[in-house]
């Protein structure tokens, strides 16, 4: 017996919840949230959120995503001076495969710069920012 729930989670969240069924301590400073004591009390409140980063190797730019209800904004970083980042919306209740982006909808801007500031704050940094450190530990030989 088992159970569904329809809330949203991060990878960071996975890791701080499998601490906790350990009994481990996390070190000082790692990111998410245990949902443990939500799992265990069908009334207790989670976010309603996830946040996903990718700034790998073998790619043109990084780029972030947040998922808010029913819609997931993609953040993806410019990739040289000459590009400019590029930005997606989907409303996943009317497009779940994700095949038209409203974000070149002037009624959708206010969502996409208030979900914008969402993914920064839950971040710590802007995307633009993590990338340029990024491509600099790239430079000086580390492997991103």
């Amino acid at each position: 017996g088992g159970q569904r729930r329809t809330g949203a989670c991060s990878l960071v969240d996975l890791v701080q919840t499998v601490a906790e069924l350990g009994r481990a301590k996390p070190p000082p400073g790692w990111k998410g949230d245990s949902m443990c004591n939500w799992m265990d009390d069908g009334k207790a409140r989670w976010k309603d959120f996830a946040v996903s980063e990718y700034y790998g190797h073998n790619i043109a730019s990084g780029f972030a995503m947040l998922r808010a209800g029913r819609y997931k904004y993609v953040y993806h970083t410019p990739p040289d001076r000459k590009h400019p980042a590029q930005r997606e919306l989907y409303d996943l209740s009317a497009d779940p495969g994700e095949f038209t982006s409203l974000a070149e909808r002037p009624e959708q801007q206010a969502r996409i710069e208030k979900m914008h500031a969402a993914l920064v704050t839950e971040l710590d940094e802007d995307p633009d920012e993590t990338e340029l450190r990024c491509r600099a530990d790239y430079a000086r030989g580390y492997d991103r």
